[in-house]
């Protein structure tokens, strides 16, 4: 029921009531004895109402819950006593509701009971909106200083400030002194030192101050030399004997000291220094010129005496004859004269070793008299010797660690008793290693034993599969230049090796004599530098991918290691037990070892097998060009596996005769899958071939120009061939 409603109908019972009470005191009255009754009529009381009066302050307007209230229109209203009303504020755009004043309070809606007259007012303010504010940060390149107009950034001091959204800020750039404004970089740019940014977003510029170079006038120093010595001068610019000018600033203060070789001695300076003090100071305010002369000093030579002595049966005898042990065991010799003592020993004996100031078991020694000498030369019995010899089966090599033996041409030697003799068997073109049989000798392709008595030693070799085509018909003289070679900057120089890393898909690039590796995606854009560390040799010549983020990697000592490269990989480190390490070969000789290396790609059991080669050279017979292999271990060694040990190294064929003619040196190669066949560039012969792996065949050829002294070949993402070369140029060659 309406509120209204409800209080006409309390005022209407409170009338009825009140009739009723006037009736009923009516009835009792009156006199008993006249028999009438007087009516006195009913008091009627009216209801009572209150006003309501609301007022507003700011833009906003009041409603009530009951009809009366509208105010802004409406807004007083007369209500019934006891009436309930809620009063509701509501803010116009752009003000908020602040509170009440007078009869209602607090900021929410208001409720009143009609007990009396009632007035409130409804505080409406103004909304207010914090600005956006953007920061402004300036950087400085030199000395100098950057200053806004509004004097909110004064850098050197305070290089930030915040400004309003959209809000226009002009800097200005001043150099200090002996300096110039170069540039802005970063939201200003430009030579111009003013700058105006539009504070649209957070701001940042660098001014960039650099010093203002004033010449200074020079003038020349000589010096000049009499006489075996030398002059230096403290600031490093003359070294005399060999750089005996060097031009100075005007009017700088230089000190010159003369120093004299070994049997000479300084005498004095003449020309513009002066004097026997071995030091002089010159004040370059003009040319100046110098000698320093030195005089030879004759001193008595010094003498020292060599004494010889003998253990077991023999001769010492020196090359100029004074000395000659059995009779004569001592001589005195000047300081630094060099002589030569051999040993020789009596029938029965054998020479065993020096002691004393000479040593090792050659029988000659060699020594320089810089002070007495004593040496002492062993003799001893001869011992008891057995014959160890080698049979094979099969087509193989095998020779001994001391090359004593070696089968093929010579298959047996003699060995003293409890000698130590290794042995290495190394398969020819088509066959492999398989086992020894004899001296408790394994699998392994080297053995080492004990001689106790005469040995026999069988090495099996056995057939290969001889690495067929794989089904693919490609040659690689069907590959042709794309373009243009073209130079990749970022390798200073000598690239030795490249490899496409499918896992990441980018190209790596190997530089020798650096450590480091780069990075190139597919159109050899530079992604980044790989740095080598710990046993990696920084003469790092190949790399080849392997599979599952690992990367083989090469040496010229003929070492290769099976790296982690991903695409976070920024160090390689050389440990071990980090990075497996494989030594394949002996060490080379002029220094003309691994070059290249190839993976072929694990296939279910069958493991990766690594090729490498060695480089040789046309111009050194004793610098062999070699191909060798090794399958990757199932779990990676934790310490470095070698071929004279727990390394199985096989060289499928002999690469000098199977080359001949054809190429004069390794300097690169890869592996293609789709054939089975390695490519190997040739940096001196300026050609790459195609290689039955298993046989050496040259199955096809392809001449390379474009670029010098190739190095390197991979095949790409695409099946093109990516050739490097070691002035730092890349070609890329593709078939039709």
């Amino acid at each position: 029921m309406p509120n209204i409603l409800k209080a006409a109908f309390s005022s209407l019972n409170q009338v009825l009531i009140l009739a009723g009470l006037g009736l009923f005191i009516s009835g009792c009255g009156g006199s008993g004895d006249s028999g009438e009754k007087t009516v006195t009529p009913p008091v009627v009381i009216q209801p009572v109402d209150h006003t309501l009066s609301i007022s507003v302050n700011g833009s906003g307007s009041v409603s009530s819950n009951v009809e009366g209230i509208d105010c802004g229109d409406d807004c007083s209203n007369s209500y019934a006593d006891g009436q309930q009303v809620i009063l509701t504020a509501d803010a116009a755009s752009g003000y908020v509701f602040q509170g009440w004043q007078g009869d209602c309070s607090g900021s929410s809606s208001c409720e009143l009971i009609m007990n009396g007259n009632k007035s409130a007012t409804a505080v409406f303010v103004e909304e207010v909106v914090e600005p956006t504010m953007f920061q402004a940060t300036v950087s400085l390149s030199g000395e100098g200083s950057v200053t806004s107009e509004d004097s909110g950034i004064n850098c050197g001091t305070d290089c930030n400030n915040e400004y309003e959204q959209n809000q226009q800020v002009t800097l200005t750039a001043a150099a200090s002194s002996g300096y110039r404004f170069e540039s802005w970089e970063g939201d200003c740019s430009g030579q111009a030192e003013r700058c105006q940014l539009t504070m649209n977003t957070d701001k940042s510029a660098m001014a960039k101050f650099e010093v203002i170079v004033i010449e200074p006038t020079m003038v020349r120093a000589t010096v000049s030399l009499s006489g075996s010595g030398r002059v230096t001068s403290e600031d490093g610019g003359i070294d005399c004997g060999n750089d005996c000018q060097n031009d100075y600033p005007q009017n700088q203060q230089i000190t010159l000291t003369a120093a004299p070789d070994a049997g000479f001695r300084f005498d004095r300076w003449e020309g513009d220094c002066g004097g026997q003090a071995e030091r002089c100071q010159l004040t370059m305010n003009s040319a100046k010129n110098t000698q320093a002369r030195f005089e030879a000093v004759v001193v008595e030579p010094t003498v020292y005496q060599v004494t010889v002595n003998k253990s077991g049966d023999g001769q010492v005898v020196s090359t100029d004859g004074g000395i000659n042990c059995g009779a004569d065991c001592n001589n005195e010799y000047e300081e630094n004269e060099s002589i030569t003592l051999t040993a020789t020993a009596d029938e029965g004996y054998s020479f065993d070793s020096w002691q004393g100031d000479c040593a090792g078991q050659d029988a000659s020694c060699n020594l320089t008299i810089n002070s007495d000498k004593n040496t002492t030369a062993v003799f001893v019995a001869e011992p008891t010797m057995y014959e160890v010899s080698v049979t094979l089966t099969g087509n193989g090599r095998v020779v001994s660690e001391d090359s004593n033996i070696d089968c093929g041409s010579n298959c047996s030697e003699n060995y003293e008793e409890n000698t130590s003799v290794k042995l290495i068997a190394t398969a020819h073109a088509g066959y492999e290693f398989k086992e020894w049989t004899g001296a408790g000798c394994g699998t392994t392709p080297s053995c080492t034993f004990s001689v106790t008595e005469n040995t026999e030693v069988v090495a099996l070799f056995t057939e290969v599969d001889d690495g067929g085509n794989n089904g693919a018909d490609i040659k690689i003289s069907e590959y042709a230049p794309t373009g243009d070679a073209f130079q990749i900057g970022e390798v200073s120089n000598n690239a030795s090796g490249i490899t496409w890393q499918e896992d990441i898909q980018q190209y790596l690039v190997v530089r020798n004599g650096a450590a480091e590796i780069y990075r190139f995606n597919e159109d050899f854009n530079y992604m980044g530098v790989i740095t080598k560390s710990g046993n990696i040799n920084s003469d790092t010549e190949g790399l080849a991918f392997v599979g599952g983020n690992r990367v083989m990697v090469v040496t010229e000592a003929n070492y290769a290691h099976k790296a982690v490269i991903d695409e976070n990989t920024t160090n390689i480190n050389g440990n071990y037990n980090v990075t497996p390490g494989f030594r394949l070969l002996p060490s080379p000789a002029s220094n003309k070892g691994l070059e290249g290396v190839a993976v072929r790609p694990a296939d279910g059991d069958t493991p990766a097998r690594v090729y490498a080669c060695q480089e040789g050279t046309a111009s050194n017979s004793s610098a062999h060009m070699k191909v060798v292999y090794f399958d990757v271990p199932e779990t990676d060694p934790t310490t470095l596996m070698s071929y004279n040990d727990d390394l199985t190294v096989v060289e499928p064929f002999d690469a000098e005769t199977a080359f001949a003619g054809v190429i004069t040196d390794c300097a690169g190669m890869t592996y293609d899958p789709r054939t089975g066949h390695l490519y190997i560039v040739s940096q001196e012969s300026s050609k790459a071939i195609q290689v039955n792996p298993a046989t050496g065949e040259v199955i096809d050829q392809l001449d390379l120009v474009g670029a010098p002294q190739y190095e390197g070949v991979t095949i790409g993402p695409n099946g093109e061939l990516a050739f490097v070369s070691e002035s730092n140029w890349i070609h890329i060659f593709q078939r039709p």
